[in-house]
């Protein structure tokens, strides 16, 4: 399977503005549909380099997997279930607290994928992965004390 990078639009009011996914595979550069410039909405980044895919959230601080991911779970299934597949990176820096969609998913995500990896986790984000036990499967990384 080619590279791809593509991002998913995340409206902060939850509206159906928001932009769908646009690939630009092998090109390195991300993209979506709407008019606004990328970064002016909470986005989700989801890239894959060979056998690792990173998911990075800009500026999305409480992080559910309805209210940014559902719409395009099929294809982070699909890339999680590729043989070739072999890391997925959570990029979190910024994110203050992960509700429980979210919590589930990464849980399928181990399930799915050899390793699964947490960057940069707030405190209050590191507390939850050890409250639901989460950090005993995930490889975390960058974590603020």
């Amino acid at each position: 399977m080619p590279d791809d990078d593509f991002e998913l639009g995340c409206s902060a009011d939850g509206g159906d503005d928001t932009p769908t996914e646009v690939l630009l595979p092998g090109t390195g550069r991300r993209t979506m549909s709407a008019p606004s410039a990328i970064g002016e909405f909470p986005s989700v980044i989801i890239s894959r380099n060979g056998r690792h895919v990173s998911i990075e959230f800009h500026g999305i601080e409480v992080l559910d997997d309805h209210d940014c991911l559902a719409e395009h779970r099929p294809r982070l299934m699909q890339l999680l279930d590729d043989p070739e597949c072999e890391l997925v990176t959570f990029d979190l820096t910024g994110v203050k607290i992960v509700l429980s969609g979210m919590l589930g998913f990464l849980a399928t995500a181990t399930k799915r994928c050899r390793e699964v990896e947490i960057r940069n986790p707030s405190p209050e984000v590191l507390e939850i992965l050890r409250v639901t036990r989460l950090d005993t499967l995930l490889m975390i990384r960058g974590a603020t004390a």
